[in-house]
């Protein structure tokens, strides 16, 4: 309260218009370089935030000033009860005020603006109800909207108690003995679960979702039952009634052995544990150093002394010359633990091969590779880490200088106008940051060609250019300029597929509106092409989107092509594109498709279609050209909120006949086991049975055997296998490797698991290209004729060395060649919510009339409907012109005919040729008419209770499956003592080993680790990331902060120029600026202070920092963990546990490792620092929601 006290004596002196009788703290964050204060920002030189604070320092009001679509002020409204429980947590609200006065009047402010906001509604809080003891544990949480009012039966609910007799939970034990010949603790374990848990012995946790009811009881629920050490030694949920189990068994360390999923018969594991369990084996350093996911061979991981991953295998061989060979994937790194190479050795395996290698990696004394050249990528880093030779190199990465090889001339301004600056070069070199990389190109074994990428950064250490060499000698320089406050506003490409080929010049501009949201985007092909509007937005008061203009040349939409419309309710959740009824607040416009979504409030025109209140879509309804009536989709679940039915019907029948309707059925793992399906005619009163299908899979195992189709339709399925033989096969990392029905006859796989070739009874192939990362870069169909090539190359895809189409943000560009030369033109897309595409439309050249060139309409799990949407045309050239006309329809197989756009469900890439009929996700390919993926999902681990083989959960009405993976962010402080900046460094490097090593994490998801001075830099760098990689990596699973730190929060080495906190010297960032950062979270994600007091005091006498944190909107449903005592960064191997008796890591075992290490709570003097001691540590706190959980 010092500090606090200190802050209100000295900012309302300065100050511009706040209530001086309230207790507030102001921040500015400027977006425009200054070099004094401005009082009174615009919103466009500065976005400013008041918070409001009551006699006991708690937020009473949080105001931004004019950051709504509208300008004005953005006012939450904040109270508490008598307890001083935050009870009811208000949405925000557009004030019509501009200053920054206390609003005395935002209790009736919220009330009065959500009154008409959206759909309207009286109860524009969430609110909480609470226990009656002192652990003030939640018991309902309602959301905001009159369906969810508390009391309304629609709340999430909380349960606490002990298991009791009649919960039947079963124990299984673990006993690992270790084995100094196998370097590896052997386990031993009960393959059978006879004996239960006593009553009262376990903590059993329930949480009841919002389409909970006491007659549906206990589905829609989940009960986690934790042992006294609080690990999670079962998860129950409900199906019927029937009761859906995953088992988690632990050895005597603590450490999870084995996973039963709920097909698992636990009568007797006997047979079951390799087909249908995850199970785990580590080393006396508790590192996971085997594992086996359920279907899939047993994979070995390597470590070096410093607990690097050095080698994990097997693999398949990278190289299709290669095909039959296995091998180990070995990494090398710098003496700053950044991986600076990747490469594959041919090895057989045998059950001594990973403690064979663990022993001589052990026996090593150098562990590090420096960089001693600049010739070739084989001889740019030492030869001094095992292995010195004998691997084939497939990735090399380049730090802090950019004297490597192929590096391009350093450009000092880069774009057409050389209005962006690059700072770094040889001179004046970066620190910490990848300055390029090269990337083999999986060929042959003894072919060398790469992709080389150099990466350019400003003074403020952002990528602004990166400029990528291809392997057929072409180039895509993407050059970017950015603004300081971090937004992009122009950005250049220059491509050229090859050396021999002619450059093209693309530039897109950017507009924002003054609260930093995209106002519009512009396209231009060529240094004097026609600049093309990509979308012009428009916001509501709260900032969602509330329309776009999509296409024509006016920057303003003035000849646009569609006006796109959304509609949302109160709790932000889509409910339309496109509604019937006009738009009052846009412009009118033709719309040549419309989407509306029901969540809670169906029709209701079948007694299994209900209303639905956790976020479970009820029904979805379309609209198109080429059949303009409503459509719709009737959706049912089951107790796990897996899709059981879709039942479709025209709005204006009154009897629904079913046309294209889909029932599904599954196992306890979410294996489909039947799927039922009507199709091929949407006319009345003729439904056509295309589908009848029946799963049959191998004993105790995921892996589908067969598929039966009791329909002679040959829609849909084909049913086409030999009735005496299985239909599918697999190879030993459980990736199909047959499909009779489709005559694929054999597949091989890289080192990644992705196809390099499939062949088929017909003698065809198609044969794939990669890049060691996993990039597809080639595509080459062989069948009758020359066979067809498609590049894929930073976007640009090419059909036979010519450039058929790349993307922009609204659709794609389509290139037609007339008299020899480029023709360009604009194609714009309507997608629905989960990123299907459900047209594509554009300009027609000669008559400048808008066309539809193709609609798309699918099944819930992908697969397309049939005869009622538009034909399809494309750009074709006639008479030396470029014309809009029909494609011919069912082509003979391998005839060479022009390529079309196939990416549509999910904007996914649809693979036809041969018949292969895939989906390709980049990570895996998916068959829609089957419902399954034809590979294990790299990130099995994280979804233990559900086959590695099913797709989105089995509810792909709500989710989407991309190429994502997770990101790990962790930021350290630099600026400190050279001692602390090291600590903290390697402490954060510790965090990300350990996580790896647990074997939660897969090896796609990527670990950044960055060090800050000023605190506030972590907004613009998180974001810049997120948004670079969360196409590729997906969301933010994991962040982290490692600093000096205080009861406010981290603390930096720098005065914070933006959300300065106006404590320990301007250096700490306030809630306000931790409330501004976007971290696009992850499920279940976490959030981790590493700092001195981080967390709240033990006592419960103050509401700690990571709980105000927890509390914010962009935190919400996030754990955020933090510290109770003062602390020391821990980062050495032998001294990084607790005591035996504490626990203070994150997976729940006693003696784990730690990420800090402390003292005892009353300051006692430190133990053991440089030593080889465990420290007294406390385990850290966690809350969430702005709720202490745990202590």
């Amino acid at each position: 309260m010092k500090k606090i006290a200190l802050l209100l004596l000295t900012l309302p002196m300065f100050m511009f218009g706040q209530t001086v009788t309230e207790n507030f703290v102001s921040t500015k964050i400027y977006k425009e370089e200054t070099t004094n204060s401005i009082s009174n920002p615009q919103p466009n030189q500065a976005s400013q935030n008041i918070t409001y604070m009551d006699g006991l320092g708690r937020p009473i009001q949080t105001l931004a000033r004019k950051s709504s679509a509208n300008g004005k002020n953005i006012v939450s409204h904040i109270e508490y009860d008598a307890f001083g429980r935050q009870i009811f947590d208000f949405l925000p609200y557009e004030s019509q005020s501009t200053s920054l006065d206390f609003e005395s009047s935002a209790f009736s402010g919220t009330q009065g603006f959500y009154s008409s906001f959206r759909e309207g509604t009286t109860n524009p809080t969430a609110q909480k109800e609470f226990d009656g003891s002192p652990l003030n544990r939640i018991l309902k949480q309602s959301a905001p909207g009159d369906p969810w009012t508390m009391g309304q039966g629609h709340e999430t609910r909380f349960a606490y108690d002990t298991n009791l007799d009649d919960d039947y939970v079963k124990i299984f034990s673990a006993q690992a003995t270790w084995s100094g010949q196998e370097g590896k603790y052997l386990i031993s374990f009960s393959a059978t679960g006879t004996s239960e848990y006593a009553q009262g012995t376990l903590y059993k946790n329930i949480v009841r979702d919002e389409n909970w009811t006491i007659a549906d009881d206990p589905d829609h629920s989940t009960e986690e039952y934790k042992d006294k050490e609080g690990k999670v030694v079962l998860k129950r949920t409900f199906e019927n009634g029937d009761p859906h189990d995953t088992y988690y068994v632990y050895d005597q360390f603590g450490n999870l052995t084995y996973v039963l999923p709920p097909k698992t018969k636990l009568s007797s594991l006997s047979g079951q544990l390799d087909g249908l369990c995850y199970q785990y084996v580590f080393d006396q350093r508790n590192r996971l150093v085997e594992k086996k996911l359920p279907g899939k061979q047993w994979e070995f991981i390597v470590y070096d002394k410093l607990d690097r991953i050095v080698a994990t295998g097997p693999t398949f061989s990278p190289f299709p010359d290669l095909p039959n060979q296995q091998g180990w994937i070995i990494t090398k790194y710098d003496k700053f633990n950044r991986p600076i190479l990747t490469g594959w050795i041919a090895a057989n395996f045998i059950a001594s091969s990973r403690s064979a290698l663990q022993q001589q990696y052990d026996s090593d004394s150098v562990f590090s590779e420096t960089k001693i050249g600049n010739g070739t990528p084989s001889t740019v880093y030492s030869s001094n880490a095992r292995p010195q030779n004998g691997y084939a190199l497939l990735s090399v990465n380049y730090y802090d200088e950019y004297d490597f090889p192929q590096a391009p001339a350093i450009p000092t301004q880069i774009l057409s106008d050389g209005s962006q600056s690059v700072y770094y070069n040889q001179v004046t070199r970066p620190k910490g940051v990848l300055t390029g990389n090269w990337i083999r190109i999986l060929e042959t074994s003894i072919a060398h060609r790469a992709e080389v990428t150099s990466v350019f950064y400003d003074n403020k250490g952002r990528a602004v250019a990166e400029h990528k060499t291809n392997y057929l000698g072409g180039y895509t320089k993407t050059e970017r300029k950015i603004d300081f406050s971090g937004k992009t506003t122009i950005t250049e490409i220059r491509h050229k597929r090859s050396a021999s080929a002619s450059e093209l010049f693309t530039k897109e501009t950017f507009i924002y509106t003054d609260q930093d949201r995209l106002l519009s985007g512009m396209h231009q092909i060529g240094a004097s092409g026609t600049p093309q509007l990509i979308s012009y937005n428009a916001y509501d008061a709260l900032g969602s989107l509330d329309y776009k203009l999509v296409g024509g040349t006016s920057a303003t939409g003035a000849n646009r092509l569609q006006n796109v419309n959304y509609e949302y309710n109160v709790r932000g959740w889509l409910t339309a594109i496109n509604r019937e009824q006009a738009c009052d607040r846009c412009p009118p416009d033709d719309d040549l498709f419309r989407f509306e979504i029901k969540y809670q409030n169906p029709s209701n025109l079948h007694n299994d279609v209900k209303a639905l209140y956790n976020g479970n879509i009820s029904e979805t309804y379309w609209k198109g050209t080429g059949s303009p009536v409503w459509r719709k989709y009737g959706y049912a679940y089951d107790g796990l909120n897996r899709l059981t039915m879709a039942h479709y019907q025209k709005v204006h029948e009154t009897m629904p006949n079913g046309n294209y309707d889909e029932m599904i059925s599954y196992d306890k793992n979410g294996n489909i086991e039947t799927l039922y399906r009507k199709g091929d005619i949407d006319a009345a009163n003729y439904p056509i049975e295309i589908d009848d299908l029946s799963y049959h899979y191998a004993p105790a195992s995921n892996r589908l055997l067969d598929v039966g189709d009791s329909t002679a339709d040959p829609s849909g399925f084909k049913d086409e296998g030999d009735d005496l033989t299985m239909d599918y096969d697999y190879d030993a990392n459980g990736n199909m490797t047959k499909d009779d029905n489709k005559g694929i006859t054999s597949i091989r796989y890289n080192h990644l698991n992705l196809p390099v070739e499939i062949n088929f009874s017909t003698g065809y192939k198609i044969q794939y290209t990669y890049n060691s990362s996993g990039a597809k870069v080639l595509k080459k169909v062989i069948a009758s004729g020359s066979p067809i090539e498609v590049d894929y190359l930073d976007g640009f895809q090419y059909k036979d060395a010519k450039l058929e189409f790349f993307p922009h943000a609204e659709g794609y560009v389509r290139n037609t060649l007339a008299n020899g030369a480029d023709n360009f033109n604009y194609v714009f897309q309507y997608k629905d919510h989960l990123g299907n595409v459900r047209m594509n439309f554009a300009l027609n050249p000669n008559t400048q009339l808008l066309e539809v060139l193709d609609e798309s309409h699918y099944y819930p799990f992908g697969l397309k409907h049939s005869n009622y949407s538009t034909d399809r045309k494309d750009f074709r050239e006639e008479q030396s012109s470029v014309v809009l006309k029909l494609l011919p329809g069912n082509p003979p197989v391998g005839l060479n005919l022009p390529l079309d756009y196939n990416y549509k469900y999910n904007g996914k890439e649809w693979q036809d040729e041969l018949g292969l009929n895939f989906y390709d996700y980049g990570a895996r390919n998916y068959d829609p008419a089957i419902g399954r993926w034809m590979n294990i999902d790299p990130l099995a681990e994280k979804f233990t209770n559900i086959s590695p083989f099913a797709y989105t959960a089995n509810n792909p009405i709500l989710y989407i499956d991309p190429d994502g993976k997770d990101i790990y962010l962790y930021y350290t402080t630099e600026g400190n003592s050279k001692k602390d900046d090291t600590m903290f460094w390697q402490a954060a490097l510790t965090r990300a080993r350990d996580f790896i090593n647990s074997g939660e994490t897969d090896s796609n998801d990527i670990f950044r680790i960055t060090r800050v001075k000023d605190l506030a830099s972590i907004k613009t760098d998180a974001e810049s990331f997120i948004a670079k990689n969360s196409e590729k990596y997906g969301k933010t699973k994991e962040f982290g902060v490692w600093s000096h730190a205080g009861t406010d929060g981290p603390v930096g080495t720098a005065e914070t120029s933006k959300n300065a906190l106006s404590l320990m010297e301007n250096r700490q960032m306030s809630l306000e600026g931790w409330a501004d950062i976007k971290f696009n979270w992850a499920e279940n994600a976490r959030a981790f202070f590493y700092g001195c007091q981080t967390s709240v005091d033990p006592s419960g006498e103050k509401k700690g920092f990571t709980t105000e944190v927890s509390g914010l909107s962009n935190f919400k449903d996030v754990s955020v963990f933090g510290q109770t005592s003062y602390t020391y960064p821990s980062m050495y191997a032998n001294s990084r546990r607790p005591s035996s008796n504490q626990l203070n890591g994150i997976f729940g075992k006693k003696g784990e490792p730690t990420y800090i290490v402390a003292g005892n709570r009353y300051q006692q003097p430190w133990i053991g620092w440089f030593g080889n001691k465990h420290f007294e540590s406390f385990r850290m706190t966690e809350s969430k929601n702005g709720q202490l959980i745990n202590n």
